[in-house]
């Protein structure tokens, strides 16, 4: 069993890593999300960006549902 590290690439479509990740641990893989400081707090950060990134986590969720996965969501 590995874990993938969804950081920026938040697709299933052609995500070479999450692939690869599949590849070598037979299908057996933990999909994870962590927020950190920057992310929610940082020079960047946007009640807009963060409801874009809330959607696309969302979406994203649903897309391994569909797998039979599920994404695991942390702050860190």
């Amino acid at each position: 069993m590995l874990i993938h590290w969804f950081r920026r690439d938040l697709r299933l479509h052609d995500n070479t890593a999450l692939l690869a990740a599949a590849d070598a641990s037979g299908g057996a893989v933990i999909p994870v999300f962590i927020f950190d400081d920057t992310i929610l707090g940082g020079r960047f950060a946007s009640p807009v960006r963060t409801q874009f990134l809330l959607d696309s986590l969302t979406a994203l969720d649903g897309e391994l549902r569909s797998l039979g996965l599920h994404l695991v969501l942390r702050r860190g």
